[in-house]
């Protein structure tokens, strides 16, 4: 399946909730409303377009939130998807407070990796960061998946004034465990804004980082399919990535959409273009006319993001982090 612009479209993120459990300064404001459940796609609903779309090109899904794992069916709809002839993989991102709940049967299932939020390795500063004190049952998680081999990758974002000391401390986190620590580039979303809140940008934090490991250099293994750039040091057992699509865009290689909880296929983060699936599936539409609505939507997806040039959005948690 290709856009206009001839990228390959193999990958979908398909958030299964807009609520979470933490509230995380840079991604859910705490007035923020949530989606009533009618409005949530359904275990069907969900399934149905996984398999559309894997008739399609796509052969890698990615569960999201807000918190997938709040929806108790998660791990059975994981295990569908997995089933599906054409996909190879399926990853959850999660923030990993329910990880310790679910780890055996996630493992059972063979889910194929976890991207697991964490900003800071300080409990106290993680209560701050996130409104939960709950750093220990994050950490007692992604011990519980290294433990059983599964893939684990630790999302941090940086923040000036906040956690930026702490680039080190997680690097070692690469070198103590088979963990990719990927640093994501703040991105401008409102709460962003009335917040101030700074980003850190690549370059700083590879002078640091160089400045410990001297020996860093790319990472050429593959990862997935994700814009990740990935650098590795003799003394590591893992990796260090950066997605820094505000100093350093990656559009050119997109090679995904993303399905919102509420049904709406969003060609890009940043941009509005998309179309209402789940309006769609409950007017009771069939796989070849849901297959030709969605290739319809595909040739809207844009060139590149533009969050340079604009004042940002609302909320991660509406869209699928």
């Amino acid at each position: 399946m290709q856009d206009t612009f001839l990228r390959n479209i193999r990958y979908l993120r398909i958030s299964v909730t807009d609520r979470c459990n933490l509230r995380c300064k840079y991604c859910l404001p705490e007035d923020v409303e949530f989606f009533d459940n009618s409005e949530i796609l359904t275990y069907d609903e969900i399934y149905k377009i996984s398999y559309v779309m894997s008739n399609m090109g796509v052969d890698t899904i990615r569960m999201t939130g807000g918190e997938p794992l709040l929806r108790a069916d998660c791990v059975d709809l994981i295990s569908d998807i997995k089933k599906l002839p054409n996909i190879q993989k399926v990853r959850i991102t999660t923030n990993g407070i329910y990880l310790t709940k679910y780890i055996d049967r996630l493992s059972k299932i063979g889910i194929d990796g976890l991207n697991i939020s964490l900003d800071t390795l300080d409990a106290k500063l993680f209560h701050e960061m996130t409104g939960a004190d709950r750093f220990n049952k994050v950490w007692d998680g992604i011990m519980a998946a290294l433990e059983r081999n599964i893939k684990v990758k630790i999302n941090v974002v940086l923040i000036k004034g906040m956690n930026e000391h702490e680039i080190i401390p997680l690097t070692r986190l690469a070198e103590k465990y088979p963990i990719d620590v990927r640093f994501i580039e703040l991105m401008p979303i409102d709460v962003c804004s009335s917040l101030k809140l700074e980003g850190v940008q690549y370059d700083y934090i590879m002078d640091i980082i160089s400045s410990v490991y001297h020996d860093i250099s790319l990472d050429s293994t593959e990862k997935g399919l994700g814009p990740a750039k990935y650098f590795k040091s003799s003394t590591m057992k893992g990796s260090i990535g950066f997605i820094d699509p505000m100093s350093h865009g990656f559009c050119d290689n997109c090679n995904r959409l993303r399905l919102t909880s509420e049904g709406f296929l969003k060609l890009c983060l940043y941009h509005n273009d998309g179309t209402n699936l789940r309006d769609l599936l409950r007017s009771g539409i069939s796989d070849d006319s849901l297959q030709l609505a969605i290739l319809e939507a595909l040739r809207q997806k844009p060139l590149q993001h533009f969050f340079n040039d604009c004042a940002g959005f609302k909320t991660m948690s509406k869209i699928g982090g």
